[in-house]
């Protein structure tokens, strides 16, 4: 999946899989277009607050 990553549209992939699954996102990352599909999806969404696009990072505590 790491060219796919690099060069294409992993979404559809990630909505495929056949197991519970998890976003995480930086609270400034809020906007992002595609969340209201992950949510539709049945993906669970989880914003770490203080955080940008790497909150591991960000907000690491």
């Amino acid at each position: 999946m790491g060219e796919q990553a690099a060069h294409g549209d992993v979404l559809p992939e990630f909505l495929s899989l056949p197991f519970p699954r998890m976003f995480v996102y930086g609270a400034q990352q809020a906007s992002l277009p595609y969340l209201p599909k992950l949510t539709a999806n049945g993906v669970q969404l989880a914003q770490v607050p203080h955080s940008g696009h790497w909150p591991m990072y960000s907000n690491a505590t």
